[in-house]
Parts: C-alpha cells; structure tokens; sequence
C-alpha cells in the first residue's frame, strides 16, 4: 500500500538527495502485523520495494508505483512471514537503499 504524505523533505531542504531517494529505520522494528517505512524522494520517479528473507528470496512486493517528490509512507503486512530477519530494499531511479526488517510473533 503506497500512501503519500505532503509532510517531508523536499529537494534541497532535508535529507533526500537530488534525484535520490533515503529510507528511515521501520516503524515499529521488531513488527508483529503492520510495519511501515519513510522514503525521502528527490524528485519524481518510479519506486520499486521489496522484502527479502535470509535467503536472498523475495517474500513480499511492497510497492511498485510512480511517487512524487517528498515523503512516501510505504506500510506493508509481515503478520504472515516467519519470525527472523528481513531486508527491505527500495529502488528509486538512480539509487537504491535498504533497511532490516525483524519479525516476531
């Protein structure tokens, strides 16, 4: 679920770099059922999210959208992964960051 927020950075006043993009830390870590992420956008562009297990295996498409410059809220639901580790790895247009993800029961 992509829910875009007018509330954050913009190019040049906070941290998101021009044509960047930086992930905060999730919220809550560690997550039971829904946890959420802040991108911080330079500019508009596509954004591609993804949880990976341990493994290296993608477990959960997070987003997959355009997004407009600023802070994008990215929520998404681990109540039915297996507790331990995950890597979430967001994609912009000209970088990419991650963040770990740990889910417990």
């Amino acid at each position: 679920e992509l829910v875009l927020r007018p509330d954050g950075a913009v190019a040049g006043e906070g941290t998101a770099a021009t044509a960047g993009l930086r992930i905060h830390a999730p919220r809550p870590n560690p997550a039971r059922g829904t946890a959420e992420v802040t991108v911080d956008l330079g500019e508009a562009q596509h954004v591609r999210a993804a949880l990976y297990d341990a493994l290296g295996r993608r477990v959960l498409t997070v987003a997959d959208a355009a997004a407009s410059a600023g802070s994008l809220a990215l929520r998404f639901d681990v109540g039915r992964l297996a507790p331990g580790v995950y890597v979430l790895r967001v994609e912009g247009a000209a970088s990419t960051a991650t963040q770990t993800v740990t889910v417990v029961r």
